[in-house]
């Protein structure tokens, strides 16, 4: 939850982007709210903060402050709550909403009003969500399951020649190869062709310059963010260009082959109307899910991978469970069936106490709908 007090103009909400509801109908008193020590004017609570492990700070100071404390960074108030009774408040539909906090507005010239980014009341977001929910059912996703083993097998692939040959491998930058290529082929039916390339795709390239200035913008005074930033900006729109470039290309060459058929995320982005009110995505709304789905759908799969087996380097036994269940499930399977993984408990269990220690979405914003009371 974030309160910006920067801006011009008049009223709670002055100077904000659009659809900062919270800050729009003004804040209650927050003064009974704990904050870190040795606020500056202006600056707010920077000093003794580490830009490079903004989490382990929140944590830190949630710990010293308790499950309810706020932090004040060039104007804009933050609001933190941590622990789970509180996350499950929260998590209350009936009084909270989602928030597209500053963070994720930044992202916005981005994905505009994909799903991820967009504002409440913007209507493409119950549009895609209608249009697209069916993609992700059971039905489906065994749909995809071919093409999944498909990338996984380039996967292993690589790293037996990279063994034959001697060579360590990079193993978070191959997950990230791994979940590009992964949503690429069942959502949109294209391959990057990543585990042919000896450096990161131009896509991946873009995408990682296009999160980090938004990060960065997070870090400095918004009035000062065009002299500050002015060469950041420029690469940040260079790259912006090419993710909405590769993914032009790629709907032009699904029309050009006729288009349907695939039953993929693409098909129904392109095809399918909504079933109550017979609208269609646009074609600008198409871009801006494409690129939601392939930067939000791989970059955090890819990190929550990536801890997994690092986790599992680090403990042997539990390593070992876990190849022994795959072997006692699958057999002597060479490709193993949709059920087959679903059956796989223990990996699944490692994976969930892989994203408890270290979470690669840690944390969400939320607003209230009304006065409501935490805990």
């Amino acid at each position: 939850m974030a309160q910006t007090t920067t801006g011009t103009g008049t009223g709670a909400g002055a100077g904000l982007p659009r659809g900062f509801r919270s800050a729009e109908q003004g804040w209650p008193e927050l003064h009974r709210i704990p904050h870190p020590p040795r606020r500056l004017p202006l600056l707010g609570d920077v000093l003794g903060a580490d830009r490079r492990s903004p989490l382990q700070d929140s944590m830190r100071y949630a710990r010293a402050l308790g499950p309810v404390y706020r932090r004040r960074v060039f104007g804009k108030e933050f609001v933190f709550v941590w622990g789970a009774r509180h996350a499950a408040d929260l998590a209350d539909e009936s009084r909270f909403a989602k928030h597209v906090g500053l963070g994720v507005a930044n992202l916005r010239p981005v994905a505009g009003d994909g799903l991820f980014t967009a504002y409440n009341h913007e209507p493409n977001w119950q549009l895609a969500h209608d249009v697209l929910a069916p993609g992700f059912s059971r039905e489906a996703m065994a749909g995809y399951h071919v093409m999944m083993l498909d990338v996984a097998a380039r996967l292993t692939g690589h790293w037996d020649r990279e063994l034959a040959a001697g060579r360590t491998v990079d193993v978070p930058g191959d997950m990230t190869k791994l979940t590009l290529e992964t949503i690429a082929r069942t959502g949109f039916g294209h391959d990057f062709g990543s585990f042919e390339r000896s450096r990161p795709h131009p896509f991946v390239t873009a995408m990682v310059g296009t999160l980090t200035y938004a990060q960065r913008l997070n870090t400095v005074p918004a009035p000062l963010a065009p002299y500050l930033l002015r060469a950041a900006s420029r690469r940040n729109a260079a790259d912006i260009d090419h993710l909405n470039r590769t993914v032009d290309e790629l709907v032009r060459a699904r029309r050009a082959g006729g288009g349907g058929g695939q039953g993929d995320l693409l098909d129904r982005m392109l095809e399918t109307t909504h079933p109550e009110t017979g609208e269609r995505l646009s074609p600008q709304n198409v871009r801006r899910q494409v690129i939601t789905f392939l930067v939000a759908g791989h970059e955090t799969t890819s990190g929550a991978l990536s801890f997994a087996l690092h986790y599992l380097a680090q403990h042997p036994r539990i390593a070992e469970r876990a190849r022994a269940e795959v072997d006692r499930v699958w057999g002597d399977t060479a490709s193993p069936g949709y059920e087959q993984v679903a059956k796989l408990r223990y990996v699944r269990r490692v994976l969930d106490e892989s994203l408890r220690l270290w979470p690669t979405a840690p944390a969400f914003a939320r607003e209230a709908r009304h006065d409501t009371v935490l805990a």
